[in-house]
């Protein structure tokens, strides 16, 4: 249990801070007149202390940051910053598998903490999970207890959804014949739109501009 004063909380703009709020975590808040005699680690009051209490969830990050791997090309990585203050991160698989053991954020210049997983497969949902500095806590007990931020990887962490197919062809004729999905098609049109993960196979002219053949094919 923690005692913040009112004074504190008006302060804070109405917000409650402090170090021994710990992300992902639920807190029971309470409001109480100073003549209710709260002591910590005590049982709460009777008298003079709200009968019931308003539940208030800690987020456990906010917007992860989802790029490509700059040190594993084709590879994904998540960062999470701003961290909080005396809290540890570790990153987890769907299966619980631990991917990252418990670790520390580091401070920039000016102060503000971060925490990057990095060599990490594209198209995977990965879960964070805090705990205070200094907690025996496991990843599964943290996540147990509701301490959990799953993270996709997904387009590494593009804000689209759908992907064109551009084709440049110079003095050649636009191709004609082209699969999508393993389907053939001949309405260029149908290269707009696409659904990552879609296979794309597209037949050029027999012969290009320097009377070479060749084709091209790929994966979104």
């Amino acid at each position: 249990m923690a005692i913040v004063p009112g004074s504190d909380v008006l302060d804070n703009g109405g917000n409650i801070t402090g170090d021994f709020l710990t992300p992902g975590n639920t807190y029971n808040v309470y409001t109480a007149l100073p003549s209710a005699g709260v002591i910590e680690g005590m049982p709460i009051p009777i008298t003079g202390v709200s009968t019931t209490p308003s539940p208030a969830t800690i987020p456990v990050a906010l917007t992860p940051q989802v790029i490509e791997d700059s040190s594993n090309p084709g590879r994904a990585s998540i960062t999470i910053t701003p961290t909080a203050t005396n809290t540890e991160y570790a990153l987890v698989d769907d299966n619980g598998n631990e991917v990252y053991p418990f670790t520390t954020p580091t401070n920039d210049t000016s102060g503000v903490g971060s925490v990057t997983f990095g060599n990490l497969n594209p198209g995977t949902t990965y879960h964070v999970v805090p705990r205070h500095i200094g907690s025996s806590d496991t990843p599964a007990q943290r996540q147990a207890s509701g301490a959990d931020l799953p993270v996709a990887t997904n387009n590494f962490g593009l804000s689209v959804n759908t992907f064109d197919v551009t084709v440049i062809a110079n003095n050649a004729p636009l191709p004609v014949n082209f699969k999508i999905g393993g389907r053939t098609e001949t309405d260029i049109n149908k290269l707009r739109n696409l659904a990552p993960g879609t296979a794309v196979e597209i037949l050029a002219q027999p012969l290009d501009n320097a009377r070479k053949t060749h084709l091209k094919s790929g994966k979104l």
